[in-house]
């Protein structure tokens, strides 16, 4: 079985987990940006049922679900780009 250079292919492939672990601080950042927003515009008046108020609320709900769906995804690569190194080093 040939020799693998862990360290050449580690360096070739850490940008791609630089990208992947920029992409999870920036989707971190987007989240708890929304959810302060969200928050804060729930925080207010709970009770609002009608009208654009209550569509504005739901649009800013269904955008904090969706930046805590992203990061959470975002996170899980980044753990297993850099873990994935570790696994294919003790396999081959």
């Amino acid at each position: 079985m040939a020799k693998v250079d862990h360290l050449k292919n580690y360096r070739i492939a850490l940008p791609l987990g630089v990208v992947i672990a920029l992409a999870s601080v920036a989707g971190a950042v987007i989240f708890v940006v929304y959810a302060a927003e969200w928050g804060e515009k729930n925080g207010i008046n709970m009770m609002v049922t009608t009208g654009n108020d209550s569509r504005d609320k739901q649009n800013l709900k269904a955008r904090t679900q969706l930046s805590y769906y992203a990061t959470v995804i975002a996170l899980l690569l980044l753990l297993v780009f850099f873990h994935g190194y570790q696994l294919t080093k003790m396999i081959l």
